[in-house]
């Protein structure tokens, strides 16, 4: 039986336009949140299918049902808390969507600098949208600060180390300091370390 604070979710109705076309849904928000990642930081893996979106737990994510089969399907996971709070989801979105631009087909976080881009894009659609809401989780802002280094040196940065590497996961101190020159080593080994989440 599913819980009753399960059962409803704002944010995934439409209503059609008297000219053509629907309102926003949280689906079409999604999309939109893609495209704009796309064309800041590169082009998605498409040999992953985006299923859609779900709701369960406290904290958001993705996953990749059947994955122990081979299957290439991603879905993102929005927390409990966003079911009745549609700012909520979208800022969840915004965040979650980094992760969307090259899946990597486990459960688990992945280096900081990906942590820090998603913690950093969240932040940037909360203002774009007026969400007015900020990312939380010292571990999560000590990753954003830390790309924040970096884009100040490099403020396409992402984009060229994506063009030579696609996956967040195969960035390297080497990469970072050979494509996109001047960027210290300590730095950039800082942005290829595992990303630990702390407690919350």
């Amino acid at each position: 039986m599913i819980p009753a604070s399960r059962k409803l979710a704002l944010g995934f109705c439409c209503e059609p336009l008297e000219e053509s076309g629907y309102t926003w849904s949280h689906t079409t928000i999604l999309g939109d949140l893609l495209f704009t990642a796309e064309r800041k930081y590169g082009a998605r893996d498409k040999s992953w299918t985006i299923l859609g979106i779900e709701i369960c737990g406290l904290h958001p994510q993705i996953w990749y049902p059947r994955s122990s089969e081979g299957a290439r399907f991603v879905s993102v996971m929005l927390s409990d808390a966003a079911r009745m709070n549609p700012q909520q989801a979208v800022f969840q979105l915004a965040h979650e969507v980094i992760h969307l631009l090259a899946p990597v087909g486990r459960r688990g976080s992945g280096l900081v600098i990906e942590e820090g881009l998603a913690t950093a894009n969240s932040r940037a659609e909360s203002i774009n949208r007026q969400l007015y809401m900020t990312p939380q989780g010292e571990d999560y802002l000590r990753a954003e600060s830390l790309l924040g280094e970096f884009l100040s040196l490099h403020p396409d940065g992402i984009r060229r180390l994506r063009e030579i590497t696609p996956s967040f996961k195969d960035f390297s101190p080497d990469l970072i300091c050979s494509t996109c020159e001047g960027t210290p080593l300590a730095l950039a080994a800082e942005l290829c370390k595992p990303f630990a989440r702390g407690n919350e």
